[in-house]
């Protein structure tokens, strides 16, 4: 077969195609697989399991499709095609990007790197699990409902724009393996509650944090000098330098939420910070809040505190703010 034009399988969403060839002919239209659930190349080297297509490459397996219907996905950690096991090291570029059906994901630690926008752009993707490997550049960018983000041991590198613009993401806790966190990685992160970075981390590209309220936790006592000027970049979060050994935010603040609403507690006050843009329906700012045996008396909502809340329908105020 050395031609095939236009889009001769629009709205067969049910079919699964495969073609025995290596790659797209140059007679294929581009978009010869539009409507269809999910293609594969090279078919008899090749299989598909639980909606997820595996290749051969450089005797290992790599991920190179997705089904669009699909909606949990595990990737195996090895993966029998022709009779032989291979071991899966590798998820393909745009594996399942744009996919509007999935909603979590699990990613094994045999995978060594995850290829850029891998499953950018999934905005049903709610739960992801990442247990290795090197994240790809906007490998998981726009994805919007998701809310839980788990990251281990394993993982080297966070590229640029990883996360960008997942909006719904509350907290991040990034693993002692990885090294690097590229520029943007989590910009756009409204819904970012709090980042807890460890010492490992020796690189941090510009604006990696960006436009969110998070107390960022860092395991360092001060910035390295490979880590952006820029890297927390116009954003109103907090940073608790040494958090292991210190509870105090750079201005002396202790960082608590309570009821889903975060106070900086000092001096027997506590203001109303910056909070997550995830916060939904009606909120009650407390008139006092107790931590450590001590009350600290709430006084004053903070400039931008509920900037970009818009989930919010009603904030019940206080006497004595």
């Amino acid at each position: 077969l050395t031609k095939i034009t236009g889009t001769p399988f629009k709205g067969c969403s049910s079919l699964v195609l495969k073609a025995t060839q290596k790659t797209k002919p140059s007679g294929w239209s581009t978009s010869w697989y539009s409507g269809c659930d999910i293609y594969i190349y090279d078919c008899n080297n090749s299989v598909i399991k639980d909606g997820i297509g595996y290749t051969i490459k450089n005797n290992e397996a790599v991920v190179v499709a997705a089904k669009k219907s699909l909606l949990n996905a595990n990737i195996e950690r090895e993966i029998q095609i022709n009779g032989t096991n291979y071991l899966v090291t590798e998820i393909a570029s745009k594996v399942g990007n744009k996919n509007s059906s999935i909603t979590s994901l699990v990613i094994p630690n045999s995978v060594k790197s995850i290829a850029e926008n891998a499953f950018g752009g999934c905005v049903t993707l709610k739960n992801l699990t990442i247990y290795g490997g090197a994240i790809g550049e906007n490998a998981f960018s726009q994805c919007t409902s998701l809310q839980t983000l788990i990251l281990n041991n394993g993982i080297t590198n966070i590229g640029n724009y990883a996360f960008w613009e997942c909006a719904s993401l509350d907290a991040v806790v990034i693993p002692s393996t990885v090294a690097s966190i590229g520029l943007r990685a989590f910009s756009e992160c409204p819904g970012l509650n709090s980042i807890t970075i460890p010492k490992s981390v020796e690189i941090i590209g510009e604006k990696a944090i960006q436009g969110g309220s998070a107390v960022v936790y860092c395991e360092v006592s001060s910035k390295p000098s490979k880590w952006s000027n820029d890297w927390l970049y116009k954003a109103n979060s907090t940073i608790i330098w040494d958090y292991k050994n210190n509870s105090l935010d750079e201005n002396g603040y202790v960082i608590v939420t309570v009821g889903g609403v975060k106070y900086g507690l000092k001096n027997g006050i506590a203001v109303v910070k910056q909070q997550s843009a995830n916060l939904s329906g009606e909120i009650v700012i407390a008139s006092e809040v107790e931590y450590n045996s001590k009350t600290f008396k709430v006084t004053t909502i903070g400039k931008d505190a509920f900037y970009h809340c818009e989930k919010i329908t009603s904030i019940i105020v206080p006497e004595g703010v």
